[in-house]
């Protein structure tokens, strides 16, 4: 998915870490724990600027990454249990569900639907 062109600063790993932190200070703050997208994208933004996933300023932010290594903020956030997207009246919410959450979830999972696994 990502984009052979870009060197980041992170591993996969930390990267993944970093994106789950920056997302769950957004939306523990919020006293429901939801944002609409565009509220969230923005505050991603504005929290990952102090860190350095690329040397190239106009590379470096959350939301790029995101969209670089995963293929959009919102296909990242479905394949964790924890977060869920609803669409209400043409708006994109996103959900942070407290009792769904685990820190063992954080980890990329070994496939998902559209990887192939050579056995």
């Amino acid at each position: 998915m990502g984009h052979p062109s870009l060197r980041w600063n992170v591993s996969e790993d930390q990267g993944l870490a970093i994106i789950h932190q920056t997302l769950l200070e957004v939306l523990r703050e919020q006293p429901k724990q939801y944002l609409p997208i565009h509220d969230l994208v923005f505050r991603l933004n504005q929290r990952g600027r102090h860190r350095s996933i690329h040397t190239r300023k106009k590379h470096n932010c959350l939301t790029k990454y995101i969209k670089c290594q995963y293929g959009g903020l919102t296909h990242f956030l479905k394949d964790y249990p924890f977060y869920e997207v609803h669409d209400r009246e043409g708006q994109i919410y996103i959900h942070f569900i407290e009792e769904k959450y685990e820190p063992d979830f954080c980890k990329r999972a070994l496939t998902r639907d559209q990887d192939w696994v050579f056995v």
